[in-house]
């Protein structure tokens, strides 16, 4: 199986894959039109006839094998691949009554690739069985024997294939993602700006819609602070509810949030228009903070232009009350903004809280740290026991002279 880059989605490089009819048309195709070999002068036409019927079995095998053998490759290995995906492929490929989909594909690439070695035994059985043959109709019938064998073998791992075409379509077009890069995703209710949030401060282009559920999938963007890359992600909205009865969509923020949120940041829309009160979305933060206490956690209240002075009063000290009741682990001079993601003033102080907050506290994690003091071993010589010891040095003659 094939291994990706960090960064890169491991899935991405899944080919399309071929349905049962398909590969057998190809193989069966490809075999009837081999030519007659070319064998030894003298020879007589049983054993052309017999040996153009053997050519026909093995490259019917070849196309067949070679083609499911390419198709399990070039998924990655399942064994090495992130939390993140694990999370994605159990959520688009399980049944969530009976099977995650970690174990679904792993079935069915096994399937597959049980299937080229029986192709492969057979092909071995029927070579055998021309080497006794008399005549050329027995020829034939081997012939036909053997790819009447080939279709009932491939039709019979047709289930497994479907599953691989629906990996595919599924996994191939999910986003990049780098373990070893600061992350930042940013979650909220439907409708609250996360996608328009993104789009100022990030290369990525999300879908902007005006109705709840605008964001089907996962998207990523990416802005650097200085030498360092961060990494931004749009979650589809989550509502407000247990786990066990969120759909597909949300499952996906969920899955985000819990693999790679090194900053969550929530966004709250206080306007008329949203999609839930204020007193419920800061409910649903906590849920998030609770669900997710390793990662940093900032407040953005949205849409802050469409509330008057009252109401903008009355919901900083909401605000204000329900972070200092809670242990969030939330920055007390950045942690909170109150804004408008139309504004280009705004959405720049929030980066600037981003970019203090990445490189005062993220960057600080176990799994960004780097080896900043080079270690000593016991027995390394120093630079004065290494001039006493003349190891590498005269001083009538330069090291560069002897």
């Amino acid at each position: 199986m094939s291994h990706k880059n960090a960064g890169e989605n491991p899935f991405s490089g899944i080919p399309r894959v071929e349905g049962a009819q398909e590969l057998l048309d190809l193989a069966f195709s490809k075999a009837m039109r081999i030519a007659p070999p070319q064998i030894r002068r003298g020879a007589d036409s049983l054993t052309k006839h017999r040996e153009h019927e053997r050519n026909r079995i093995n490259t019917a095998a070849n196309v067949l094998s070679d083609r499911l053998h390419r198709t399990v490759s070039k998924f990655p290995t399942l064994n090495t691949i992130h939390p993140f995906y694990i999370d994605l492929v159990n959520i688009l490929l399980g049944d969530r009554k009976h099977a995650n989909g970690m174990d679904v594909l792993k079935k069915a690439l096994g399937a597959i690739q049980g299937t080229v070695e029986m192709i492969r035994r057979l092909e071995s059985e029927f070579n055998s069985q021309l080497d006794g043959t008399y005549t050329k109709t027995q020829n034939t019938e081997i012939r036909t024997a053997a790819f009447g064998r080939y279709s009932s073998i491939i039709y019979q791992t047709e289930p497994h294939l479907e599953i691989l075409q629906k990996a595919q379509q599924l996994l191939s077009g999910l986003p990049g993602f780098n373990p070893f890069q600061p992350s930042v995703v940013v979650a909220g209710v439907p409708n609250v700006g996360k996608s328009s949030f993104v789009r100022s401060a990030t290369s990525g282009k999300p879908n902007i819609g005006s109705y709840p559920f605008t964001t089907k999938q996962l998207v990523f963007g990416h802005r650097k602070f200085g030498f360092i890359t961060v990494q931004f992600c749009d979650t589809p909205g989550v509502l407000d509810r247990s786990l066990k009865e969120r759909n597909e969509i949300e499952l996906l923020a969920i899955a985000a949030l819990k693999h790679i949120s090194d900053l969550l940041i929530v966004i709250i829309d206080p306007s008329v228009s949203a999609t839930y009160p204020v007193a419920q979305q800061l409910k649903l933060t906590e849920e998030f903070a609770d669900f997710y206490p390793q990662a940093q956690l900032m407040l953005l209240v949205n849409k802050a232009d469409l509330i008057d002075e009252n109401q903008r009063n009355q919901l900083e000290q909401q605000v204000k009350e329900f972070v200092e009741t809670h242990d969030f682990n939330i920055d007390a001079t950045h942690g909170v903004h109150f804004i408008s993601s139309l504004r280009e003033d705004d959405i720049k102080k929030v980066l600037n809280s981003i970019e203090i907050i990445i490189k005062d506290k993220v960057l600080q994690l176990p799994k960004f740290r780097v080896l900043t003091v080079p270690e000593i071993a016991e027995d390394q010589l120093t630079l004065e026991e290494v001039i006493e010891e003349d190891v590498f040095f005269d001083e009538d003659r330069p090291v560069y002279l002897q």
